[in-house]
């Protein structure tokens, strides 16, 4: 018997169900379903795809809601005509936004239809035979008008009052099943979902066994109604069904009008703006006065513009990066294919001239296909919530959302959360997730790609367990979040179209679909990224015009700046936005760009596919190697990348100059071999070779051109994007060469809280001849601080142990009455609470407090004293002079000593490292710092060790993980059993000569070293090689020659020994060479005497 399920929760109702909507629908058509509703709790996340995917699975999609409130209503509420659709999206958004507290706040169900459920007030008040409390709930449902209420009977309650309460009050039953999860060995996975969401345990032993919550075959899912005779409700369920009726229609975007056109239609306003701009940028006094490709191109652009209905588009964007600058905002040069047109440009929305620069409009808005265009906007990271606002603001609450992402979950943390609620130890926990191995998706994939998983899960049934729930929930939505960028805009009420809800942050709203869901829906999707550079290029403007004057504008900072260039070609990028990893630095050193141009293409053969071109470009470009072309028509297309095509946009221009194809035909021939369309391929190739022998071309050399696009445009990169992001990253490459206190002032504050970046940091501006000054209670304030000397002065807020609050009092206090004049009269200006030793120590230790004490071990020794005579002293400073005690006997602290004790609270170094001093076992080992290790080449290199981790092998050795670093950078070191035995002890905070393999890790592409040996420093220098002064004395006679010559033999290595007497070096017939240790030295000195015996370090070549 035909039999619909009227109640099915999905993983749209988070942390409840792991069953997604496509997994129902494949079940529902497998067990016989033609008609299946989707009704998740409060939200409609799920509601579209379940549309699309059940039409295209050919099921009856019933879209609905359980509405679940506060006040007990619990009620199936299902889309029964067109217009239930917005009044769910409403109702849904209410109760999402915190509008519902109870059944009375819900308004109008017209076009609904509602069915009450086994759980919730209505049942409870019958069970406990309280009818007349049951009918009133049904009662308020119907004062709020829905088409219908019928009572849902479920199985369960064939046998109860309910069938016959439906009776008595003449409403409809409906047989209701009640769908959790697709199979009954679900129940466990969604039981420990639950408890995810809960916080709580589950227990196996009475948790693990089937569910009866499952979706069972149609059949099925009838026969107890049939049994009980009650086929009846079977009937009316399914005539229901039949009843319910909606569409949701694929449409084009539907853009919101732009409000402020001077009563102009939107194509006149646009084309007047875009005209005004083009004649600004291009500095010309009249429309006239334009260069007539730039009319031509601007002509055609407006006309595809207006034919395709996106005139209020780039009025939109453009208003958008408008305001963004009206405040003072950086907006990127240009994201994606957007640089290519010229009204972007001209509107503002773009700063890179695409005439210039040969880049494709086609590209960006391809009349052929009719699709949105897509403008992503980079906004100052900073900021950009100001931007948000602007645009709510701009269309209006009702207008405008953020739009909603879904957080999945992945192999680690499922293996984590399946750990914590089935009460795994902690550590067992993290020694299973911690061998997935990185980008791993799915847990099959993990134990394919790691052996050590697969072991633990064959030797464990317990591990077994976690992996086999763990594989259950991958993939299924964990939390909800925002999207990074999209925010969206509608031309009627949002909530007509999407149903909304409020931000997880508390604070506005977001949509109640993902991306996907709202481009589905033709709502126009506006991406405003919050990029990091931007802030960061903010941050080092705000310093630069303070010494260039404040008319200083990025956009006037030559692209042909040879010192610039030069930074580029020898990879000194840190910091460089795109050129920052030590891979791209080692191939911008290859490649040696020469021009701009050079630097774009690095960027985009810096890619899995193009990478294998980077020889031959950098070959060509120094003429190493020969430029060839098929045709000449060729040349002017490939010549700025040396004859390889690196762009989507050559591909096209290839297909236009040689093929014949139009540019929007030449777009399409570019997507089709991007996706590998075999058919519009093959199709492409007929025409191109005909549109090549018109130009002259041999069929043979046009097959032979078509194959070099087909493979190239795989994996070709979009130029547009390519200059736009190139432009930005000269930018900040100059600043870091004209103005380096400024760029490395900025790149600290932007890397607070990140220890080793900072010391990588401030190495480098070191190196670039910035002073570095240390904290300073009188002059630091929270973050870096660029002074009027050009040097940077570091914050407070970097110094660990000290509180941001108690940072932000001292300064404060500072700013309002002036500078501290005296160790005491900081102590008695700051407020009580921070008078602790805890919270003084470490400005102590940093440097911060230098001027005012006398030595930093002295003041750390004599700090409790102080604090208990200011706390005596009451605030009188007079009292304060007397009750001051007397020093502490203890030894002054080393200006070594000092630099350590800063160094410990700050993380890193700021005058000089502790490796510093070792320049002589540098010099005697031939050590290389560690931002020179190289893969695979066996190094020394003179380190401090500051962290040890040691773990077990299978085998039960000891072996362990070091951190280690010099004043270079820091590195990850491996040290296997039997070197960790050959190097005992080894201890944090003390310097090592390190001898091992150099790799690379894994997570930032870091130095990593497996050792060899690690030698403790003193060993190391004293096992140098040093040259040997013997003097023999004023005429020495044989006997004592030849006692010395004994103890050479006897002892020879690798120092040379230079014999000397009577002033005179005395030749000998072959080098003297001696192992020095004390034991042979003493026993030279017992023969010459103690000041007859020297040694010096030998000098290296």
């Amino acid at each position: 018997m035909e039999f619909v399920q009227l109640q099915v929760v999905s993983s749209g109702s988070i942390l409840q169900s792991p069953t997604s909507v496509q997994a129902y629908i494949s079940a529902a058509t497998a067990r016989g379903y033609h008609a299946l509703a989707i009704t998740d709790v409060n939200v409609v996340y799920n509601l579209v795809p379940f549309y699309d995917a059940a039409k295209k699975g050919g099921l009856k999609p019933l879209l609905g809601m359980t509405l679940r409130l506060g006040d007990g209503t619990d009620c199936i509420l299902l889309i029964h005509s067109q217009a239930g659709y917005a009044q769910l999206m409403r109702l849904s958004s209410q109760v999402m936004t915190n509008q519902v507290a109870g059944i009375d706040d819900i308004g109008d169900l017209n076009g609904l239809v509602a069915v009450t459920t086994a759980t919730g007030r209505m049942m409870a008040a019958l069970t406990a035979g309280d009818g007349n409390t049951a009918w009133n709930v049904v009662s308020a449902l119907q004062s709020h008008h829905p088409d219908q209420v019928f009572v849902g009977i479920p199985a369960s309650a064939l046998a109860s009052d309910l069938p016959a309460f439906a009776r008595v009050h003449h409403l409809t039953a409906v047989a209701l099943g009640d769908v959790r999860y697709r199979d009954p060995d679900d129940a466990l996975a969604a039981r420990v979902l639950q408890a995810i969401g809960a916080g709580e345990r589950v227990d196996l032993q009475a948790d693990g066994g089937p569910g009866a919550y499952d979706l069972p075959e149609m059949n099925a899912a009838a026969a107890p109604f049939v049994a009980a005779d009650m086929a009846s409700l079977v009937a009316t369920t399914v005539a229901l069904a039949g009843e319910c009726t909606v569409d949701i229609p694929v449409v084009r975007t539907q853009l919101p009008a732009f409000p402020d056109t001077d009563g102009l239609p939107a194509g006149e306003y646009l084309a007047r703006l875009a005209w005004t701009g083009l004649q600004s940028r291009l500095q010309v006094s009249s429309r006239d006065d334009i260069p007539g490709d730039y009319q031509e191109r601007m002509h055609h652009e407006l006309a595809v513009i207006g034919s395709m209905g996106f005139d209020d588009y780039f009025l939109i964007v453009g208003d958008i990066v408008q305001e963004a600058h009206r405040r003072g905002i950086l907006t990127g040069p240009g994201r994606g294919s957007a640089a290519g047109s010229l009204v972007a440009f001209a509107l503002g929305i773009t700063t890179v001239d695409p005439l210039h620069y040969h880049l494709l409009f086609e590209r960006f808005l391809n009349p052929n296909r009719g699709q949105m265009p897509d403008i992503d906007l980079d906004i100052q990271d900073d900021r950009r919530d100001e931007m948000i606002d602007y645009v709510r603001t701009r269309y209006g609450t009702d207008h405008f959302a953020q739009i909603m992402a879904l957080g999945t979950l992945g192999p680690k943390q499922a293996i984590r959360d399946v750990g914590r609620v089935l009460g795994r130890l902690q550590h067992e926990v993290d020694a299973i997730a911690g061998a997935v191995p990185s980008g791993a998706e799915t847990i099959d994939a993990a134990l394919q790609g790691s052996q050590q998983l697969a072991n633990m899960r064959a030797d464990s049934a317990t591990v077994a367990t976690t992996l086999n729930l763990a594989s259950r929930l991958t993939g299924i939505p964990r939390n909800v979040t925002t999207h990074a960028a999209g925010v969206v805009l509608s031309r009627p009420p949002l909530v007509e179209t999407i149903a909304v809800q409020t931000l997880p942050t508390g604070s506005g709203e977001q949509t109640q679909g993902t991306k996907e869901v709202v481009e589905r829906l033709g709502l126009l999707k506006i991406d405003l990224l919050g990029l990091r550079t931007l802030g960061l290029l903010a941050q080092i403007l705000l310093y630069v015009r303070r010494q260039a004057g404040d008319d200083f504008d990025p956009e006037q900072i030559p692209l042909d700046d040879p010192d610039t260039l030069k930074l580029f070609q020898e990879g000194d990028t840190l910091g460089v936005f795109q050129f920052e990893s030590a891979p791209m630095r080692r191939v911008l050193r290859q490649v040696r760009p020469r021009g701009f141009e050079d630097v774009v293409a690095t960027t985009a053969l810096y890619r899995p596919g193009p990478m294998e071109y980077i020889n031959d470009f950098a070959a060509r470009m120094h003429g190493e190697q020969p430029v060839t072309y098929v045709t000449p028509l060729l040349a002017p297309i490939l010549d700025a990348t040396y004859g390889i095509i690196v762009y989507q946009e050559q591909v096209m221009q290839v297909a236009s100059a040689i093929g014949g194809f139009d540019m929007a035909a030449a777009d399409d021939l570019r997507r089709a071999m991007s996706k590998k369309n075999k058919a519009k391929i093959d199709a492409g190739r007929t025409r191109f070779i005909q549109g090549a022998e018109a130009h002259g071309l041999s069929a043979d050399d046009a097959t032979a051109v078509y194959a070099d696009i087909e493979r190239f445009a795989g994996y070709g990169f979009n130029r547009s994007h390519a200059v736009a992001y190139g432009k930005l990253a000269f930018w900040l490459a100059y600043l870091k060469v004209h103005y380096p206190a400024a760029f490395y002032t900025a790149q600290c504050n932007r890397n607070l809280g990140n220890t080793t970046k900072l010391r990588t940091l401030i190495n480098a501006a070191r190196h670039a001849g910035v002073t570095v000054l240390g904290p300073d209670v009188n002059w630091s304030g929270r973050g870096f601080h660029l002074n009027r000397k050009g040097a940077i002065r570091v914050g407070l807020s970097n110094v660990r142990g000290l509180r941001r609050d108690f940072v932000a009092a001292l300064v404060d206090e500072r700013q309002a009455h002036g500078q501290f004049q005296s160790y005491a009269d900081l102590l008695l200006r700051l407020p009580a609470q921070w008078l602790d030793a805890k919270v003084l120590a470490p400005l102590i230790q940093v440097g911060a407090l230098d001027r005012l004490v006398t030595n930093r071990a002295v003041a750390l020794a004599e700090l409790e004293g102080v604090l208990t005579a200011v706390d005596l002293a009451a605030g009188d400073a007079d009292l304060l002079k007397n009750l001051w005690p007397k020093p502490v006997a203890v030894t002054p602290s080393t200006t070594a000593e000092d630099d350590a004790m800063a160094a410990s609270v700050l993380g890193y170094y700021l005058n000089g490292h502790p490796t510093s001093q070792y320049a002589d076992v540098v010099a005697g080992t031939h050590a290389v710092a560690l931002n020179q290790v190289g893969i695979g080449r066996n190094v020394a290199v003179v380190v401090l060790i500051t962290a040890v981790r040691q773990i077990k092998t299978k085998q039960g050795l000891t072996m362990a993980f070091l951190t280690v670093e010099d004043g270079t950078g820091s590195a990850d070191v491996t040290v296997f059993p039997r070197t960790y035995q050959e190097s005992q002890p080894l201890t944090t905070n003390a310097v090592y000569l390190l001898r091992g393999k150099g790799e690379r890790r894994e997570r930032d592409d870091g130095p990593a070293i497996i050792a060899n040996s690690l030698t403790p420093i003193a060993a190391a220098r004293a096992a140098l090689p040093q040259i040997v002064f013997l003097n023999l004395g004023q005429q020495p006679d044989v006997a004592l020659r030849a006692e010395v010559a004994e103890i050479i033999a006897t002892h020879r290595g690798p120092s040379p020994v230079v014999l000397v007497a009577d002033g005179h070096r005395l030749p000998t017939k072959r080098p003297q060479s001696l192992a020095v240790t004390a034991a042979v030295l003493d026993q030279l000195r017992t023969v010459l005497g103690t000041d007859a015996v020297v040694t010096r370090p030998l000098r290296q070549k």
